[in-house]
Order: C-alpha cells, then structure tokens, then sequence
C-alpha cells in the first residue's frame, strides 16, 4: 500500500467481469461487463481493447451459455430479475454482424 499517497488508482479491476470467451474469425474475443458496459474486447499483451460496444447498451447477465459453431456464435443470456432462470435474449455472431434478440414467453390469451 502506498501511504505517501503519491500514486493514483486510473483502474479498478474489482468491477471488470469477462462473461464469456469465443474464437471467432481466428481471434479470441471476450463479453465484458465494466461499470454499467457490456461491450466486445480482445486482449493482447495484457491490454484489453474494446472491439465493439455492442449495441451501446449495459446489459448484465448471469450465467450465459456460448457455443460456436463453424462460422455461427450464440450467447444465450440470462438475468435473474426478469427472468428467473430462464434466458431473456441471446446474441448472434455471423457474417461479421452482432444480432441481439430478446426472447419473450408466449402469453396463452
């Protein structure tokens, strides 16, 4: 601990989370989550470099699934304050495009 107080914290890593990795195109991207962002990034010589906001959008998530397939990637997402257990959307990589669909139940009216 520095009790000269001369240096300055410019990065807490207690709030970074990483909610899933994938290779994608020959390259190993990360979901983070930061203070509120929810964004793609790569790291690289221990530099994390945000990629793409993703849709400039927070969203969290709990507990997501990633699988990929040959030239497909699917993050299925959940929240527990929405919906319980279950996922409330997912997100798609293809053809270099980021798909964020919100999955909803059918109502029986």
């Amino acid at each position: 601990m520095d009790k000269s107080h001369a240096s300055k914290k410019v990065f807490n890593w207690d709030y970074i989370q990483i909610f899933s990795s994938f290779k994608y195109e020959n390259r190993t991207f990360y979901l983070v989550y930061y203070e509120s962002e929810t964004f793609l990034a790569e790291i690289n010589n221990n530099t994390i470099y945000l990629v793409n906001p993703l849709f400039n959008n927070g969203f969290y998530t709990h507990q997501p699934i990633t699988t990929s397939y040959d030239k497909t990637v699917l993050i299925n997402l959940d929240f527990y304050m929405i919906g319980g257990e279950r996922e409330i959307s997912c997100i798609i990589i293809k053809d270099n495009k980021f798909i964020k669909a919100r999955l909803e139940r059918k109502s029986n009216c």
